[in-house]
């Protein structure tokens, strides 16, 4: 897909915010943009707001390929999307290792949803930020 749906974009920014200059995340690691992470990502680096749209973008495209391509079953393009922000934040790896995704390949679609929900912790601790991520992605999953 070389055109992401305008709603992954928003749902990231949403869900992101921008800071053009590097800070250290909950976690201590050192974040830039739409949360953009990486080794590149170091103390004092600033970034233009074209320069942020332009890792989203290329992050989430890298996404939608992979996901689709893992997928053993066809998503609906709000699926896609709702599994590309959850890989945004949490990492491709961390997705296709999990058991929502197991259920994803399963299509079993309504228990998938509920795993989001799951997925709220940082530092060991329920982040407010990460349940209401979590709860806008299981409903753009849902289609709702």
């Amino acid at each position: 897909m070389s055109t992401l749906p305008p709603y992954l974009i928003t749902l990231v920014e949403q869900s992101e915010g921008l800071r053009l200059q590097a800070y250290q995340d909950c976690c201590g690691i050192w974040t830039i943009g739409y949360g953009q992470t990486g080794q590149d990502i170091h103390q004092g680096m600033t970034i233009t707001l074209q320069e942020a749209q332009e890792r989203l973008q290329l992050t989430l495209q890298g996404l939608w390929s992979a996901i689709t391509q893992h997928s053993t079953v066809i998503l609906e393009p709000w699926q896609t999307a709702a599994l590309c922000d959850f890989a945004y934040n949490l990492g491709l790896t961390t997705l296709l290792k999990s058991t929502l995704w197991k259920y994803v390949q399963q299509q079993d679609m309504e228990a998938a949803a509920q795993q989001f929900h799951l997925w709220v912790y940082a530092a060991g601790k329920p982040q407010a930020g990460l349940i209401a991520r979590r709860s806008r992605e299981a409903l753009m999953f849902l289609g709702k």
